[in-house]
């Protein structure tokens, strides 16, 4: 009995049965399990503390526009938000923040809150719907600005900018090429 077509049975076969896992594109890493996990492509680099001041008064965005603390946290940062000038003294003088997130137009409030504060904490004005005129005012004020967009690595570049300057220099100065 000839036994080269049972090897040759035998090989279609075992194709057939793996053949699946081996259509997908991209469905052979997540078969042998050296899948990415997506939390972790956008993860920082240098996590932060971040305080987010946001006043009821303001009209910041909704959060299905501008998904800030849900992508602050798939990032790896750590936030907490506070809508009192009263609780942003009060999380200033009980925990370490690096940064602290708030609309331009409360950044009056905020400032001299973190510049008495014992932590050495940055202040980043968020812009929602500014004119042209009103952004060049802050950016000329701030180095680290904020502009409200639907994309995420927009937030996390500012972020990391900061922090990366932070750790270097003390402070979170963002470079003027933007």
């Amino acid at each position: 009995m000839d036994k080269k077509p049972n090897r040759a049975v035998a090989l279609a076969v075992g194709c057939l049965l793996f053949a699946s896992a081996l259509f997908g594109c991209g469905d052979k890493f997540v078969v042998l399990g050296r899948s990415a996990r997506f939390q972790r492509i956008n993860a920082s680099a240098h996590p932060a503390s971040i305080l987010i001041y946001r006043n009821p008064a303001s009209r910041p965005p909704a959060e299905k526009d501008f998904p800030l603390e849900s992508t602050l946290k798939l990032a790896g940062h750590k936030s907490r938000v506070v809508e009192t000038p009263a609780d942003v003294g009060k999380s200033l003088t009980s925990g370490s923040y690096d940064i602290v997130l708030t609309d331009f137009s409360d950044v009056s409030v905020v400032e001299p809150q973190v510049k008495t504060a014992a932590s050495k904490s940055s202040v980043i004005p968020m812009l929602y719907n500014q004119t042209s005129a009103e952004i060049a005012a802050v950016e000329g004020k701030y180095s680290c600005v904020l502009k409200a967009s639907k994309k995420s690595h927009d937030l996390l570049a500012v972020i990391d900018e900061a922090m990366t300057s932070k750790l270097k220099t003390g402070a979170a100065d963002c470079p003027k090429t933007r």
